[in-house]
């Protein structure tokens, strides 16, 4: 068996160094990325307990949103068709969701 030279064994050892730190590097790169993403998830969590504690142990979105003329103007434009807007665009415009939209429109047909 031929014995490797001295400098082709200096640049195998250089490789596997070399190779070596690339890995742990990836791999603590890897590491911090999921440490972030659960940091921020945990957060969220946090943020949704800490506002149904202050909601006093009622279900979010129970209250009934109060309505200002001229989103009700908006709402009846929608229902006569005369709206410029689609139901979602309306939905944000107001700052409602569409199914409360639905809602108030099938109270605006039973009010008719």
């Amino acid at each position: 068996m031929k014995k490797i030279s001295n400098e082709l064994l200096k640049t195998y050892y250089w490789m596997i160094v070399l190779f070596a730190i690339f890995s742990i590097s990836v791999i603590i790169s890897f590491a911090l990325f999921l440490w972030r993403e659960n940091e921020e998830n945990i957060k969220t969590v946090e943020e949704v307990k800490t506002l149904e504690i202050s909601k006093k142990d009622t279900v979010i979105g129970t209250k009934e949103k109060k309505l200002t003329n001229k989103q009700l103007e908006l709402i009846k434009e929608y229902k006569k068709g005369k709206s410029i807007y689609n139901l979602s665009q309306l939905a944000r415009l107001i700052n409602v969701s569409r199914p409360f939209i639905y809602k108030k429109l099938r109270e605006l047909e039973t009010a008719n």
